[in-house]
């Protein structure tokens, strides 16, 4: 794999997370009562560039309820 395959997996990993952030924002206001777990949810999502195995071998967190 090249890396302009791997900078293109990076931005379509960022796109996926970015889009289940926005899914979440309502638990990042300040006046929402968000759980633990969700506020970890997305604190995993931020860290997933992180990851040691990024971009190719990385570990999406559960969504919690």
């Amino acid at each position: 794999m090249d890396q302009a395959e791997l900078e293109d997996i990076k931005r379509v990993l960022r796109d996926i997370r970015n889009t289940q952030l926005k899914e979440t924002d309502l638990w990042g206001l300040s006046d929402y009562p968000a759980s633990q777990a969700q506020i970890d949810y997305r604190q995993d999502l931020r860290d997933i560039t992180d990851q040691a195995g990024f971009p190719t071998d990385i570990t999406w967190p559960t969504k919690p309820e």
